[in-house]
């Protein structure tokens, strides 16, 4: 049976709060190492898992105000939900960290406020050097994560800068960051050989489910590796699968270098990492698991301007790549996409900007280098409309290298959009009994479209005095034309007898989607958009 609309009536005192609201929940996930197989769940549920943003700067303490660069051992709170990029009620997010001018060894660990601080790292820096990583983490108190910033000699400073990409909503399962790897004490084994490939029980490890983990979220490290002066590489990739041209942590003989890693699950449980030249200790951190909404890949090389017909981005170039319909990733539903960027050969200390093409370009970096270093970094970005992301150099000559390592369903995290809305007749009566009035609203949404069975729009409105009030509410059931996407609805709003005479002024219209977002209209609003704001009964 049709679900008819509500209508009401109150007659009430200006003392009495009498109101009507809807309060919306987002779940938000954590990303982090990359899946297998999209778990089987319903559309509805795979599009709430992330919602990409264009790069935001939340914190750069070289600024003034932004509190100085960080002392050894010193941890801060930074907000990170509830701010104008990232709603309160995201329970993860994704950011790019850079320290830069430290003035010391060292390394930064990032973890949920409120939670024990892991034994575990996200940078590793040395003195001078600018390091960048992505960093999927959770949510913790008052919507803040903590920083913690340690240097070797005790004594010296950092500075930091954090640049979220997005936020989860659903599907990400995060888990205070743990050590599954680390060939340095044994565990996961010993050092790995030049050529050797080693597989990593995943599922399972580190606080990770026994079963039904599609992905991971992990933190890479690379310690003391050896081998000749073009350095070395790491590949992770799900196992069981062939291994794929695509690096996934590059390093020079010597250093501790460090990289987010977003890769599939595999056979048994299990990903396979694979040591290109010398040997080297590796550690893994994982943070989380995906259930929904992530579609990991094998890796798949979608640029590398070091190939025959290509050539290195130039400086202040801006490239454009397609990031849909290759290395299958779907050509439509695609919100983000998880990569590997790596910066090769630099002529120049710089860095790199990537953000959704056919937007302003973002303050903010993906990627820094110093000359001749090969730098990688895990990098998620939301895809333009035309299914491209673009790719700024701003100083030197660089060569880049793409890696696509999975793709996030596209989130629908925009409130429906009133486009008409009527009121018949506009003028009543009720001194001889009650009257009726059509409301009639035709209501767009850009993706999960206003679903089944929700109170999908809400119309409010006081009569002169503010004593009294009537409303009317539809649900998709009252749809006379259209789609969910694009309707037509239409509602009876019951005025009754012996109402307060003169004009009713419209107090506000509540829109609601299938994805659970929210859009309030005030009367000035609606008036601004040349909607109808009042009744009158005579």
């Amino acid at each position: 049976m049709a679900r008819s609309a509500r209508k009401c009536w109150y007659v009430m005192s200006l003392r009495v709060a009498v109101g009507f609201g809807l309060t919306v929940a987002l779940l938000a996930g954590l990303l982090i190492v990359g899946g297998g197989l999209r778990s089987s769940v319903e559309a509805s549920e795979a599009v709430k898992a992330f919602v990409p943003i264009t790069p935001t700067r939340v914190l750069d303490t070289r600024q003034p105000g932004q509190g100085g660069p960080f002392g050894h051992g010193a941890t801060r709170n930074l907000r990170v939900a509830g701010i104008e990029a990232v709603p309160a009620g995201a329970v993860a997010v994704a950011m790019n960290v850079t320290v830069t001018q430290p003035t010391g060894d060292g390394f930064v660990t990032v973890w949920p406020t409120g939670k024990p601080q892991p034994g575990t790292s996200n940078l590793n820096f040395v003195a001078g050097e600018t390091v960048p990583n992505l960093v999927t983490i959770g949510v913790g108190s008052n919507g803040d994560i903590s920083i913690f910033d340690y240097i070797y000699a005790q004594t010296g400073s950092v500075h930091v800068i954090v640049d979220i990409v997005g936020w989860y909503q659903a599907g990400f399962n995060p888990i205070t960051p743990s050590r599954v790897m680390d060939t340095r004490s044994g565990l996961g084994g010993l050092k790995l050989a030049p050529g050797e490939t080693r597989e990593l029980l995943i599922q399972g490890a580190g606080g990770l489910p026994p079963v039904a983990v599609g992905a991971v979220a992990l933190n890479v490290t690379s310690v003391n590796p050896t081998g000749g002066g073009g350095g070395g590489y790491l590949t992770i990739w799900p196992s069981g699968r062939p291994m794929p041209n695509a690096s996934s942590l590059n390093f020079q003989a010597g250093e501790i270098a460090a990289n987010a890693v977003i890769s599939g699950v595999g056979a048994g449980g299990k990903i396979s990492i694979y040591n290109f030249s010398g040997t080297t200790d590796v550690l893994v951190d994982v943070a989380g698991w995906f259930s929904v909404g992530y579609d990991a890949l094998t890796p798949f090389r979608a640029l590398d301007t070091r190939q025959a017909g290509q050539v290195a981005l130039g400086p202040g170039e801006t490239r454009t790549l397609n990031v849909i319909g290759v290395g299958g990733v779907p050509a439509e539903g695609v919100g983000a996409v998880a990569l590997n960027v790596t910066a090769a050969i630099p002529t120049e200390a710089g860095f790199l900007t990537i953000w959704p093409d056919g937007r302003p370009m973002p303050n903010a970096s993906s990627l820094n280098f110093v000359r001749g270093q090969t730098v990688p970094n895990a990098v998620v970005a939301g895809v333009g409309s035309n299914g491209r992301i673009a790719i700024h150099n701003p100083f030197g000559n660089v060569h880049v290298i793409v890696d696509i390592t999975g793709w996030f369903a596209q989130s629908d995290s925009e409130p429906p959009v009133l486009q008409s809305l009527s009121l018949s007749p506009p003028a009543v009566n009720t001194s001889t009994g009650a009257q009726n009035i059509v409301v009639t609203a035709r209501v767009t949404d850009n993706l999960a479209g206003t679903g089944v069975g929700r109170n999908l729009f809400e119309i409010r409105f006081r009569s002169p005095s503010g004593n009294q009030f009537v409303w009317t509410s539809m649900f998709s059931t009252n749809r006379i034309s259209g789609t969910e996407l694009d309707g037509v609805y239409q509602s009876t709003m019951n005025v009754p007898a012996f109402s307060e005479s003169g004009t009713w002024n419209v107090e506000y219209v509540n829109l609601n989607d299938a994805a659970g977002n929210f859009r309030r209209m005030t009367a000035t609003q609606l008036a601004n958009a040349g909607h109808p704001t009042s009744f009158t009964n005579n």
